[in-house]
C-alpha cells in the first residue's frame, strides 16, 4: 500500500491528490470490457471508467468503452442490449493523455538541479520541486530558474525535520520560516513522517502533498536498473512520483530519470505540475 492511501485510511480527506486527471481511469490490459463490470487484466491499456468526467450520458453506462493503448483515442461504443437503445450516440475522446506528477524533494542543490531542469526540458515535462527553506537561501538562482521556466514548487520545511521526533511548536516554526523563502500552498512532511496533531494545523494553511510513487533513487543498495522497473511496473493515471534533488541520490537519478521519463513519454503520458 503506498504512503498516500495509508495516510487516507487514517485521516481521510486531510491529503491532498490533484485534480483535472480522469479520477476513474486506471492501466490494466485485455479486451474491451463493460464499464459497468469488468476488471481489467493485463497491460499498457487505458481504460475509462468514470465517463460522466466527460460529459458523457448516464445513458451509456450499459455500452462499452473501446479499450486503447493509452494516450490514443478511445470511443464509448454502446451495445445491442435494451438498458443502451435509448441512447445510440457514439461519442469519442481524442488523444486522451493521462497525467503524471513528477516531484523532486530536498533541493535546490546547484549544478544537480541545473542538470535536472535541463532533463525535463528536453521532454517538454513540467514537475514540483519541494524545496528547503535554507538550501533556497543559499541556491537562490536554482529557485530562480525552476520558476522562471514552468515549474511549480512546494514547501518541504526549512531544515528538513522529522515530524514525528520534532516538537511541535519547533515544526510549526520551521515551517514559517520556509514560508519565507519559498511562497507555496503547497506542503510535503520531510520523510512523510507528520503527526495528527500537525496535519490538523497545517492543513489549514497548505495542502499537504504526499505520493504514491517513491523511486527510493537515494538507496545506494538499489541498482538504477531495478528503480527503473518499480516504477515502470507500478505507474498508473495520476500517480503522484518522487525523485530527490539531493547529492545522495545523483548516481541513481541521473542514470534513471531520462529513461523514466522516456518510457513514459512513450506510453502516452504527459507531465503536469501540482497546483
Amino acid at each position: 500500500m503506498s504512503l498516500q492511501r495509508l495516510a487516507e485510511r487514517f485521516f481521510p480527506g486531510a491529503f491532498w491528490r490533484p485534480g483535472g486527471y480522469f479520477p476513474g481511469a486506471y492501466v490494466g490490459t485485455g479486451r474491451n470490457t463493460n464499464v459497468a463490470e469488468g476488471e481489467p487484466a493485463g497491460s499498457s491499456y487505458l481504460v475509462a471508467r468514470d465517463y460522466c468526467q466527460f460529459g458523457i450520458s448516464p445513458l451509456q453506462s450499459a455500452g462499452q468503452y473501446a479499450r486503447t493503448p493509452v494516450g490514443r483515442s478511445y470511443r464509448t461504443v454502446p451495445d445491442n442490449s435494451a438498458r443502451s437503445t435509448t441512447h445510440q450516440e457514439t461519442r469519442s475522446i481524442v488523444d486522451y493523455q493521462p497525467p503524471l506528477y513528477l516531484t523532486f524533494d530536498d533541493g535546490p542543490t546547484g549544478p544537480l538541479t541545473s542538470w535536472i531542469l535541463n532533463v525535463l526540458k528536453q521532454y517538454n515535462a513540467r514537475a514540483t520541486f519541494f524545496c528547503l527553506g535554507r538550501l533556497v537561501e543559499q541556491n537562490p538562482d536554482n529557485y530562480r530558474a525552476i520558476l522562471d521556466v514552468g515549474h511549480t514548487v512546494g514547501q518541504h520545511t526549512y531544515n528538513h525535520l522529522r515530524g514525528w521526533t520534532t516538537a511541535n511548536r519547533q515544526y510549526f516554526e520551521d515551517i514559517k520560516k520556509a514560508a519565507q523563502k519559498v511562497p507555496s500552498s503547497l506542503f510535503r512532511p520531510p520523510y512523510g513522517q507528520i503527526r495528527p496533531s500537525q496535519v490538523v494545523q497545517i492543513k489549514k494553511d497548505y495542502r499537504i502533498v504526499l505520493w504514491d510513487q517513491l523511486s527510493r533513487d537515494y538507496d545506494p543498495r538499489l541498482s538504477p536498473k531495478t528503480i527503473l522497473s518499480r516504477l515502470q511496473k507500478r505507474l498508473r493515471p495520476g500517480s503522484i512520483v518522487v525523485f530527490h534533488d539531493s547529492q545522495k541520490a545523483e548516481s541513481n537519478l541521473k542514470a534513471v530519470l531520462p529513461q523514466f521519463l522516456a518510457y513514459c513519454k512513450g506510453q502516452g503520458y504527459r507531465f503536469e505540475g501540482l497546483r
